[in-house]
């Protein structure tokens, strides 16, 4: 047995053993779940059905915590995002310990992975017109491809129902100004919902010595969302969205430390867009889903204010999905065809892929849910590779589930991998095997706790290495396993009727092979990082809210970076029924800190808006 299987067969005992204990556990009858997961498993599933973590914030939790940018939202339940500098600068999620490249967003159906920057660029998507974010963790390509190792996280738009819509104008620190309108509604068969926001800062300059420069960022985000019965039970769902803007940013210094360098007039101008046409055939118990998805982007490159470089990049996604729900029984079966194009240094280089796989719901009696799924994918450049998830969801007593979950996955290299100055065509795909095991619990009415272990093991990873001699740097396969390895733990509770409070912590032990043959920590990546967060609900208008986070153990660069805590204060007050303002002071204590080591972050900062419904 080679070494990618011993890793493979090693994680899965750790999860094979408890799937089967649970297929033959007593039967133990589940309460009524109201949450309803759609990410899982591609089709509306109650929670309490769910053998993978995830976790829900819906557009309420995100008002009532002003939270404009989604990289917001995910650090709330315990995701690192060190970011490069101020408000669009490149951020990076760090998902159980793994850089971004290995986790996907999906926007209403849409992967937002940008082909150029080989990952999503978080920092560019806000929240504007959501209903509801789920981000899913572990190993996700059956349902979502090569590039979810780590996890998927989705984002739903709202849609449809009564007729809302929304005008917020907020102002603040940095000079920034933020306008946007959002509504959700329905005109005879057609439901709707759109968002057009328009944000403007000087930001702060990304170099940490406060006599810097300040880099600026402007955006422009339009949204559209339609979802029409065009013939009797046969769906038509339409995605537009449109992002344009330019962003400012300083130079990267060629000497050591290697940090950040004050640079005039250097950034880009960026144009991105993404849509999604779907037809669904709806009969009884069974759909048959056919989608076509597009995502561009269009970057010019400035050096002293002056256009000097483009970089276009784009993938198309054709894609089919048959689904049968049943009362014991559902399963999905799928098929794509994916092209991706990238320019690099003037000359275009394409690669496509296709998959298809197949997913089975099994309910075992009241209690017990079973989800086992299995992928072939045929890369261009690279053949054959067969991946698989199975996953076992047990409700026990009043509201509380025990889940176990093992899968396998593997991830081409990127055109830029293989055909940059800097790449290797020898490069082979990475494979990955990841498991957990955890529990939601339900201590009392008032109070609930979701804890998970996993473990994830990468092998063949693919890292950029620095060499004596040109082109001093090449893209090069780690010899060894790169692991992942903690605990996620987090606790609701309802102290009183007006009084809530939240609390998420991950323990992180992340290793990337070193080339000693031994092993080093992942860069970038905490030891601990915690979130506390309060909810006051003073009176019927009046809301006041507070999130302590602490960041703990961080390696940058070999510099052991300070620990640090950071407090955030909001109130929101409601003036009318149709009028609401709203006040937050961002790092209140204005904490000295990095995230990137060389890097600034943000002080002290206060924000006032105010939001008009009609």
């Amino acid at each position: 047995m080679n070494k990618k299987n011993t890793t493979a067969f090693a994680a899965s005992r750790m999860v094979a053993p408890l799937i089967a204990l649970l297929a033959f556990a007593p039967h133990v009858k589940a309460e009524e779940v109201d949450e309803i997961i759609v990410s899982a498993t591609g089709i509306p599933t109650p929670a309490a059905q769910i053998g993978a973590s995830v976790d829900v914030i819906t557009a309420e939790d995100l008002e009532r915590q002003q939270i404009t940018y989604l990289q917001d939202a995910l650090k709330r339940k315990g995701i690192n995002i060190p970011q490069s500098g101020g408000t669009g600068t490149l951020s990076n999620v760090f998902l159980r310990g793994l850089p971004g490249k290995y986790t996907d967003l999906v926007v209403d159906g849409i992967s937002m992975y940008d082909p150029r920057s080989e990952q999503v660029l978080w920092q560019d998507v806000m929240m504007e017109g959501i209903r509801q974010l789920e981000i899913l963790r572990g190993s996700q390509g059956v349902l979502y491809g090569s590039n979810t190792i780590a996890g998927v996280v989705s984002y739903f738009s709202n849609i449809g129902g009564a007729d809302r819509h929304r005008l917020k104008a907020e102002t603040g620190e940095f000079s920034t100004e933020r306008l946007a309108l959002t509504g959700n509604g329905a005109r005879g068969p057609i439901d709707f919902g759109y968002a057009v926001s328009h944000m403007k800062t000087d930001g702060i300059s990304a170099v940490k010595d406060p006599s810097g420069d300040d880099d600026g960022y402007e955006t422009t985000t339009v949204k559209l969302v339609t979802q029409t019965e065009i013939l009797k039970d046969v769906i038509l769902d339409l995605v537009l969205r449109q992002s344009e803007g330019e962003s400012e940013f300083d130079a990267t210094s060629n000497l050591p430390p290697y940090g950040p360098a004050d640079a005039l007039g250097k950034g880009e101008e960026f144009s991105r867009q993404a849509s999604r046409l779907a037809v669904t055939f709806e009969n009884g118990n069974s759909t048959q889903e056919i989608a076509f998805n597009k995502y561009d982007a269009e970057i010019d490159s400035v050096t002293n204010f002056a256009i000097t470089e483009g970089d276009d990049s784009s993938r198309e996604q054709l894609s089919f999905r048959s689904t049968y729900r049943g009362e014991q029984f559902s399963f999905i079966l799928g098929l794509e065809d994916t092209d991706i194009s990238r320019e690099i240094s003037g000359t275009g280089y394409e690669a496509n892929s296709s998959a298809a796989s197949a997913m089975v719901i099994r309910k075992v009696g009241e209690a017990l849910d079973i989800t086992i799924g299995l992928r072939e994918d045929d890369h261009q450049y690279f053949g054959s590779h067969t991946t698989y998830r199975a996953t076992a969801a047990l409700a026990v007593g009043n509201k509380s589930v025990v889940r176990a979950a093992h899968g396998t996955g593997f991830r081409a290299p990127t055109l830029y991998n293989l055909y940059s100055v800097y790449g290797n065509q020898d490069l082979q795909p990475e494979t990955s095997a990841s498991s957990e095991l955890g529990a939601d619990i339900a201590l009392t009415l008032d109070t609930s706790l979701s804890f998970t272990a996993y473990q994830v093991d990468i092998e063949d990873l693919i890292e950029f290495t620095s060499l004596a001699t040109p082109p001093y740097g090449r893209y090069m396969q780690a010899d060894g396993t790169t692991t992942s390895k903690g605990i996620e733990l987090s606790i609701a509770h309802s102290l009183t009727e007006n009084v809530s409070a939240n609390f998420a912590t991950a323990y992180t032990d992340s290793k990337v092979p070193d080339t000693n043959g031994g092993d080093k920590r992942q860069v970038r990546v905490p030891r601990l990082q915690s979130d506390l967060g309060f909810n006051l609900l003073v009176s019927e208008g009046l809301n006041l809210s507070a999130n302590i986070s602490h960041v703990k153990g961080v390696v940058d660069g070999g510099v052991d970076l300070d620990d640090y805590t950071l407090l955030d204060l909001r109130a929101a007050y409601q003036i009318n029924e149709n009028l609401k303002a709203n006040a937050r002071l961002e790092n209140a204590a204005d904490e000295d800190y990095e995230t990137i080591s060389g890097y600034g972050t943000p002080g002290r900062a206060f924000y006032v808006g105010v939001t008009s419904s009609f």
